[in-house]
């Protein structure tokens, strides 16, 4: 983990997300919303996301890729 992480999957900065939902979304090839880019990221960051939740994102992001719009959401906070 990272320094000062509190670690597991629901919390994080917006309530209502999960890690694991998004992953999955991810997975099944749906766009990810701003809201949920922002909310990972800021999760992972918080360390309220597990570096192994976010290892299983990003493989769903190499194996299905973004949209262009996906990588202007993670590009501009």
């Amino acid at each position: 983990g990272r320094p000062g992480g509190r670690g597991g999957a629901g919390t994080g900065l917006m309530a209502g997300h999960d890690a694991i939902d998004v992953i999955r979304a991810k997975r099944d090839g749906v766009e990810l919303t701003a809201d949920q880019i922002r909310w990972v990221i800021g999760a992972y960051t918080d360390g309220g996301v597990p570096d192994e939740q976010m290892s299983a994102l990003l493989m769903a992001v190499f194996f299905r890729g973004m949209s262009p719009e996906e990588t202007v959401r993670v590009a501009m906070p």
